[in-house]
């Protein structure tokens, strides 16, 4: 097939399509609706992940308390501190953070309710980046 028969062949292919769709007129406007509809919302669902994902990274550090976040289930080894200690710039901060998830009881004798929270023990410089208010002494 060459490139001079292929505008024929579409020009072929819209005459076919549009005889084909004479007289349906509700089809081809339920047609252009939905695509319409799927253009719109897939704009819509990338502007919204794109915000998402732009506020995310504007407040990521603020959120993180710092640069970097590393969490382990258990405390780190004397080699896993050295080996983390020849990567990490030498003017950098660091802080270990201590916790546990646990249940707390509140309430009055006649309606005691439990609840899961996540109980964190900080040193005294916590927060490397930002504060930390509180509404009750602390």
């Amino acid at each position: 097939m060459s490139g001079a028969t292929i505008p024929g062949t579409m020009l072929g292919i819209m005459r076919l399509a549009w005889w084909n769709l004479r007289g349906r007129r509700a089809r081809i406007t339920l047609l252009v609706v939905c695509l319409a509809l799927a253009v719109t919302g897939r704009v819509g669902i990338a502007t919204l992940v794109a915000g998402v994902e732009r506020s995310a990274a504007r407040e990521a550090r603020g959120l993180l308390g710092g640069d970097l976040e590393l969490t382990s289930s258990r405390p780190l080894t004397p080699e896993e501190q050295a080996a983390l200690s020849t990567v990490i710039p030498d003017a950098s901060r660091q802080m270990q953070v201590q916790g546990l998830v646990t249940m707390v009881v509140a309430g009055t004798a006649n309606a005691m309710q439990a609840r899961p929270i996540d109980l964190r023990a900080v040193p005294s410089e916590y927060p490397l980046v930002g504060r930390v208010e509180a509404s009750a002494p602390v």
